[in-house]
Parts: structure tokens; C-alpha cells; sequence
């Protein structure tokens, strides 16, 4: 089974990440909860679509985290981040939509 195929069945996420950790376990979670949402069978474009939106997810937590904890943050970043979360979502959202209506 080459790479390409892991990604596509789901037992490679993110090729030499541990997904393991913490953040990595959030990962996957996010992944299947987006996933979920969406439906069964999703296309290689929603999958990557819902990649995409898990690690926006992610990375907008670790930063809040940051933040919550009186860490200097680069606001301007989490609201970028948060703006093109918001986008992806959107797509994600629009894109499985059309689909069901087809």
C-alpha cells in the first residue's frame, strides 16, 4: 500500500506525524467529526477540505490556549486563522451541499 492509498483509507493522516500526542488526537477527532458531518464516501477534494479545516481548528485552539494562559500572541494571526477557518468551513459546507443536490 503506497502512500497516496493510506491517505486515501485514512490509516495516514499526516505522513511522520505522530498523531499520538495530544494535538495529534485532536487532530484525528476533528477529522472524523468534520468527516461525520459531511457523510459517508466523501471525494479526495472534501477529504483534503476537511484536512485543511481540522488543522485551522487546531492551530486557532493552541493559540486560544496560548493566549488563555497570559502568553504573548500574535492576535493578528488568530484572527487570520480564524477568518480562513471560517472560509474553509464554508466551502466544506457549500461543496457537500451541491453534491447532495446532484
Amino acid at each position: 500500500m503506497n502512500l497516496r492509498d493510506k491517505l486515501s483509507n485514512g490509516t495516514r493522516l499526516m505522513p511522520g506525524v505522530d498523531l499520538r500526542s495530544a494535538a495529534g488526537r485532536r487532530y484525528r477527532y476533528l477529522v472524523t467529526e468534520y468527516s461525520n458531518e459531511l457523510g459517508t464516501e466523501l471525494t479526495e477534494p472534501e477529504k483534503a477540505l476537511v484536512r485543511q479545516v481540522s488543522s485551522l481548528q487546531l492551530r486557532i485552539e493552541q493559540l486560544q490556549g496560548r493566549l488563555v494562559q497570559g502568553e504573548d500572541v500574535d492576535a493578528d494571526q488568530i484572527i487570520r486563522l480564524a477568518s480562513e477557518h471560517r472560509q474553509r468551513n464554508c466551502e466544506k459546507r457549500r461543496g457537500h451541499r451541491f453534491r447532495a443536490i446532484l
